[in-house]
């Protein structure tokens, strides 16, 4: 009598359990899919979707000739990795935002009237809300293999989404030519300055010859020194013939005789000249002709070393002004800008299967979850 009881009991049980277990079903998986469906079949605005390919080059060669056509041009250039990751930081970054909306691109792109209420920007939106909506309108995919940069670009209708993508195009385009132009400058600058340096050391150092031979009235030490030597070398010549005249008269005549006497006066004669020469020769100041000599030679050395240095200076310079012409980079468009003639999204078949299989999975897994802990607790 008690198990013909209880059997009733326990179905009632399972049949109000099966009840509340289809009811859960319901709000929680079949409810939001169909609000999902709806809302995807009545309400989402169509989405327009501009592709854009481009990619950042380092010239190589300054001036490739145009008759070797296209391809010898992408020939003498070569694609920068490191570029192309700067350019997606740009497009990717706040700062094109902040140009864009300045220039009064990005807010009637947004705030569309055909946008859907979920899917449009607030017309009270701060900066930061401007910027998270970009980042869902715009999409980047970086090719490493090739440094290529793949661009989407969306719009409720197509003319936008194109303007959209063609804007941030020329925006990436004038940081490009602004940040090579920039590091141009910054190449050869040193390199100028340098020179620069090299040809105001070289006028100082004319400069200071050119007082030097003022002050002594264009007195050139070196002929000066020359003249010097010269006199020297016909006194020593003198001496050197009394000297041998002196010892062949020695020969014939007594050392005490007039003829010797002569001879030896006239070499002690020819001895005070050269030694006067060597001590006494001056300039009217008074100063030394051995320190005249030197202070010259230093001011030619000087001279010199800065017209070497000026010399290698230029060609420094020249060499980092060509330098910073075959390095010049720049942006090539390789699939502009499409104009989209239907729109790719939203996907609402797609988006409706996602959204029910999560909550399936999600509602199986939170039922697996009770049931266990109802066994537990039973």
């Amino acid at each position: 009598m008690d198990n013909i009881v209880s059997r009733p009991s326990t179905t009632r049980k399972m049949n109000v359990g099966n009840k509340k277990g289809r009811l859960a079903f319901f709000i929680c998986v079949v409810l939001p899919t169909i609000i999902t469906a709806l809302y995807y079949a009545f309400f989402a605005a169509n989405i327009y979707v501009s592709h854009a390919s481009f990619a950042v080059q380092v010239e190589k060669s300054a001036m490739p000739a145009l008759a070797e056509g296209f391809g010898q041009f992408l020939s003498q250039a070569s694609p920068g990795s490191d570029d192309s990751y700067i350019v997606k930081s740009f497009i990717e970054s706040p700062s094109i935002v902040e140009k864009l909306n300045n220039k009064g691109v990005l807010s009637p792109i947004f705030r569309h009237e055909k946008a859907d209420i979920l899917y449009r920007l607030d017309t009270n939106s701060t900066k930061e809300d401007m910027y998270s909506f970009y980042q869902k309108m715009v999409r980047l995919k970086y090719d490493a293999t090739s440094n290529i940069l793949e661009m989407s670009a969306r719009g409720f209708e197509a003319n936008d989404a194109q303007k959209l993508a063609l804007a941030i195009l020329q925006e990436t385009e004038d940081f490009v030519n602004q940040t090579s132009q920039r590091m141009q400058e910054d190449s050869v600058k040193f390199a100028k300055e340098t020179a620069d340096n090299a040809e105001q050391a070289l006028l100082e150092i004319n400069k200071k010859i050119m007082t030097f031979r003022n002050e002594n009235e264009n007195f050139d030490p070196t002929s000066e020194a020359g003249g010097v030597i010269e006199i020297i070398q016909r006194l020593e010549a003198e001496k050197a013939a009394a000297e041998a005249e002196l010892s062949a008269a020695l020969t014939f005549f007594k050392p005490n005789s007039p003829k010797v006497a002569t001879l030896k006066a006239k070499i002690n004669g020819l001895n005070k000249q050269i030694n006067d020469v060597n001590s006494n020769i001056a300039n009217k100041s008074g100063a030394p002709l051995a320190e005249l000599l030197e202070e010259y030679e230093t001011l030619k050395a000087k001279q010199e070393f800065a017209l070497q240095r000026y010399e290698t200076a230029l060609v420094s310079l020249e060499t980092a002004q060509m330098d910073a012409l075959q390095k010049r980079k720049y942006l090539i468009n390789i699939v502009a800008p499409t104009l989209p003639e239907i729109a790719e999204e939203p996907k609402r078949i797609y988006n409706t299967l996602t959204v029910f299989i999560i909550l399936l999975v999600a509602f199986g897994i939170l039922k697996l979850v009770v049931e266990a802990l109802h066994d537990n607790m039973g």
